[in-house]
């Protein structure tokens, strides 16, 4: 069974480019990818743009290769209609929000938690290699 995402790009004033991620959507397989490989700007703008995304790859290219459908991106253009084109997927999971204004990536547990939180509040150590969260943070 697949773990649902949306990750998406915001410029702060509400405008919003996002793309559906079919696979791994949970912290420890897209979010440590996209914190791996997408943590800047341009990288994080990119990636957000590339439409369908089947399983979310360390590059671009390999990531467009592994999509099986051509689903365009989706724009929207407040936040409102954000979180109102979020709430039509029923089967997703995970958001995961990079904000332009402050350069970095926002996740949220959807159905569960009310708040987009950092991403790298989680206790992710890209250093090591070790992908682990404090429980009581995950389930909010």
């Amino acid at each position: 069974m697949s773990t649902n995402a949306i990750i998406a790009n915001t410029d702060g004033n509400g405008k919003h480019v996002s793309t559906y991620v079919h696979w791994d959507g949970y912290i420890g397989g897209v979010g440590k990818t996209l914190l791996e490989h997408y943590n800047e700007m341009s990288a994080a703008f990119d990636i957000c743009r590339v439409g369908y995304i089947s399983a979310l790859m360390p590059t671009i290219d390999e990531t467009k290769k592994e999509a099986i459908n051509k689903e365009p991106t989706k724009h929207t253009y407040s936040n409102e209609q954000f979180e109102k084109y979020l709430d039509e997927f029923c089967s997703i999971e995970w958001v995961y929000l990079y904000d332009e204004s402050q350069e970095q990536w926002f996740v949220k547990h959807v159905n569960h938690w009310d708040e987009y939180a950092p991403l790298n509040e989680f206790g992710i150590n890209i250093v090591r290699g070790e992908y682990v969260h404090e429980q009581n943070n995950i389930n909010k």
